[in-house]
């Protein structure tokens, strides 16, 4: 019972199963007891069980109300038991009140809460019915055969029968309504089915015609989606089926090295050494060729007799040939040129590498955009640092396996696949690549082989080591979408360390018609890199800010660790040896100080910046001038403009005797000079070259011309200025916008709002294009005539002829003095070089 009324409070959710379960069981249980016991004793038993079960249950929904009856029935029950046993007219009794009491149960656990209801009133009447049947029996206090005797009247009998037969007839009527409500309830099902049937066809009728119709309409657009659809999968597939014939192949010369004859080789195409650099030593030619074996095209290198070494046989060839097949099969690196086969025949030694492209990096990283070429440069850098710290390993297992000069300082050795990856497909202790030297020699406190990589341009690098700028350059590309706009500098200078070094350009002029060299700031364009001469156009410049350093000049002289100033703007060397080389370096003050380089990264930023006022885009004033700035290759400035003196004895001249003659005369000739310092104009930001006075005497007072200086003391003299320039190729250039775009700023304000931001300087741009050389056929010298007043300098931009060896203002009786002095001088010198060739025969 507290069981039962537990789960009741804590589940009365439940409740009505929970006793229709109950009385279900109870049901079991007395038909189960019944069959087995056959004697009417214990029948009175079970249905005196039965009663108590409902007594327990009653507190159960769907019908409590059947407790009292149950309670009331095992009284009049328990009565009986006692009244008469084995009396069949009492048991009989007994039986109509428990199957009364089992028909209303059964009938309720069959059919559930709503058969209850039906019950109600004929249970309560036989409840009332009973009670006043215990209480009759209370009052009369008779024996149990009196007990007898009253409980077999047969009112009693008859009472409890007629009951019975109310329930039996509830029940009937019960479920003849329930079989007719059920009829009805499936009519009712069926009927919802067969409407809802029918809606839903008429639904799917109506979205098939909708669906119909929107094909029709848009069958162009979907065919259209299907065969892009198809032609991109076949282009994967295409892609796929590629990309696994070449891990097939890697995967096979990794292990597997082909044996190739000279009839399966069809070679193409000659290919240039990087660069166009081939050391006078080299062994072999590189080709482009057809394989039989292979679906693509191979580097088939050809080995043969170097240019001017008849002294090597076919056998030492040979040698080399094989010692390199054995040192590149055994290099086991993702950039270390790997071999597809080997052609071992002596009359065409080959080894075919894979591959299809050989470039240098040079060449190669002119063709991309300014996006592309930073990406490079990283993959480039890592690569090398890869590459060098395998090739260092192997170099501290096996150094003197690398001895061999045949690898050594061969640029094609180095190059660029057609993945945009460096190669290696030689060894060397040392590699110069571009603005690279990857040094493997290099070894740590412990023996360990430390790879060494720098840049070899020194004074173009900021304070921020290499490594640390491509880094941080790689971090940035890496979330390119979420740039700054101050992120856009550290760009601009890993731009300016990656993408080439500046290049230096002798510049050296025609000696009729001087041209001076244009100064820090000069952005010019260029047709070529390296060749000379070239046709380059001055088109602006950068509105640099000069400091006072950077217009002062210093002397530096190869004797000496420390260059001298320039006092009063011009610097003298009282005695100048003429048995030796000289060299006199005429350069900025700051040339060698952070200012310089400051100033140098500011100037490039602003070029990269303004690249859109310097566009291919016809749009614009300064293409339209002139249309050779179309062509051009290379968009430069020019950072800083120096000069070189060159003094170099003529050995097999007689007349370097001169020393010895001077000496053992009285009159003291010696070599002076003075160089007066250039002028920058800063309105065409020319640099003029600087005055140069030549003395034959310690207290400078007898100037001569620098033919007379040649002659007199047997030396050649050369004058030469170098215009140190940073040059970027024409795509990079052009493509600059792509960062300033990424980095938040407009386009279309061609750099203004840029150079605002970062205050930068402006460019000012030529309304029409200036010849950076006028007389294209360039000579070797290109010198300034001297004068005989020190503090009259004349203007070095006014063309000078070299026949004019006097300056106006020069006495004639100084020219006619210095010209006997020549004269005697060389007379004495020819008179003494007679006696010792006399003397020698004697």
């Amino acid at each position: 019972m507290w069981c039962l009324s537990s789960y009741r409070h804590y589940c009365p959710s439940a409740a009505p199963q929970l006793s229709v379960h109950i009385y279900s069981l109870a049901s079991n249980a007395i038909d189960n007891e019944y069959l087995s016991t056959m004697t009417r004793t214990s029948n009175l038993e079970s249905w005196i069980n039965v009663a108590k079960l409902g007594v327990a249950a009653g507190e159960l929904a769907p019908f409590p109300y059947i407790k009292g009856l149950c309670g009331c029935a095992i009284l009049v029950l328990e009565a009986i038991e006692k009244a008469g046993k084995n009396n069949e007219d009492l048991l009989d009794l007994a039986d109509s009140i428990g199957k009364t009491i089992e028909m209303v149960q059964n009938t309720v656990a069959e059919h559930g809460e709503s058969s209850a209801l039906r019950f109600r009133d004929v249970c309560a009447e036989l409840e009332v019915y009973l009670m006043d049947l215990m209480s009759e029996l209370n009052s009369t206090r008779r024996n149990s055969r009196g007990i007898k005797r009253f409980l077999k009247a047969k009112s009693i009998s008859d009472a409890i029968n007629g009951y019975q037969e109310r329930v039996r007839e509830i029940k009937g009527d019960f479920l003849i309504h329930t079989v007719i409500d059920s009829r009805f309830a499936i009519s009712d099902v069926k009927d919802g089915l067969r409407t809802n049937t029918d809606v839903l066809a008429s639904a799917i009728e109506i979205s098939q015609r909708n669906i119909m119709s929107n094909i029709d309409k848009h069958a162009n657009s979907i065919y259209e989606e299907i065969r892009t659809w198809g032609v991109s999968q076949s282009r994967k597939a295409d892609k796929l089926s590629a990309d696994v014939q070449t891990l097939k192949e890697r995967g096979l010369y990794k292990g597997f090295i082909r044996d190739i004859l000279p009839g399966d080789i069809y070679l193409k195409e000659l290919l240039l050494p990087s660069d166009r650099l081939y050391p006078p030593d080299t062994m072999f030619s590189d080709y482009n060729a057809d394989v039989d074996g292979s679906n693509a095209s191979k580097i088939v290198r050809v080995y043969r007799r170097p240019r001017g070494h008849g002294n090597i046989n076919e056998r030492d060839i040979m040698k080399q040939f094989h010692m390199i097949i054995d040192r590149l099969i055994n290099l086991k690196h993702q950039n270390v040129a790997q071999i597809f086969g080997v052609c071992r025949s002596p009359d065409f030694p080959a080894i075919i590498l894979h591959g299809t492209t050989r470039d240098s990096i040079r060449n190669y990283g002119e063709s991309l955009t300014a996006v592309q070429s930073l990406h490079f440069h990283i993959q480039l850098f890592n690569d090398l640092e890869s590459t060098s710290d395998y090739l260092g390993r192997l170099y501290h297992e096996s150094p003197q396996g690398w001895t061999n000069g045949v690898f050594g300082g061969d640029l094609s050795n180095v190059y660029i696949n057609e993945r945009g990856r460096i190669v290696f497909a030689g060894l060397s202790s040392r590699y110069y690549l571009c603005h690279y030297v990857v040094d493997i020699t290099q070894t740590g406190t412990n023996s360990v082989v430390i790879p060494h990589m720098r840049i070899y341009r020194h004074w173009m690098a900021p304070e921020t080591p290499l490594s640390d700028s491509i880094r941080d350059c790689n971090s940035l590309m890496r979330r390119s979408t979420s740039l700054e706009k101050n992120h856009l500098i550290q760009i601009y200078d890993s731009l300016y360390r990656l993408i080439g070094p500046n290049w230096e350009h002798t510049l050296t002029y025609n000696p009729v018609e001087f041209q001076c060299p244009y100064g820090p700031g000069s952005v010019s364009t260029w047709t070529e890199l390296l060749t000379s001469p070239v046709d380059s156009l001055v088109i602006g410049k950068i509105l640099v800010q000069l400091t006072e350093q950077a217009i002062a000049w210093e002397v530096y002289d190869n004797r000496h660790s420390t260059p001298f100033p320039m006092c009063n703007g011009s610097f003298t060397i009282h005695y100048l040896s003429v048995l030796q080389e000289n060299s006199l370096v005429i350069s900025p003050r700051n040339i060698s100080t952070p200012e310089h380089c400051t100033q140098s990264r500011w100037m490039v930023r602003s070029l990269f910046v303004q690249a859109p006022r310097l566009s291919l885009s016809s749009s614009q004033s300064v293409r339209d001038i002139d249309r050779r700035v179309h062509n051009m290759k290379y968009f430069g400035v020019c950072q800083d403009v120096s000069f070189s003196l060159h003094i170099m004895p003529c050995r097999s001249d007689p007349f370097q005797l001169l020393d010895t003659f001077m000496a053992d005369s009285g009159y003291a000739f010696a070599l002076s000079l003075t160089i007066c310092e250039p002028r920058l104009d800063s309105q065409s930001n020319k640099i003029s070259w600087p005055v140069i006075h030549w003395f034959c005497d310690l207290n400078l007072s007898n100037e001569i011309s620098v033919e007379e200086a040649e002659t007199l003391f047997g030396i050649k003299v050369s004058l030469c200025a170098y215009a140190r320039q940073y040059r970027v190729p024409k795509k990079t250039f052009s493509t600059s916008v792509e960062i300033n775009t990424m980095c938040g700023f407009d386009p279309e304000l061609e750099g203004a709002d840029i150079c605002a931001y970062f205050d930068l300087p402006r460019m000012e741009i030529f309304e029409n294009p200036v010849e950076a050389f006028p007389d294209r056929e360039f000579t070797k010298i290109a010198l300034l005539m001297p004068v005989n007043d020190r503090r009259d300098i004349m203007d070095a931009t006014t063309p000078v002829s070299i026949t004019n060896i006097r300056a106006e203002k020069e006495p004639p009786a100084s020219r006619t003095q210095n010209r006997i002095i020549v004269v005697l001088i060389a007379l004495n010198v020819l008179f003494i070089s007679l006696v010792m060739h006399l003397s020698t025969k004697v």
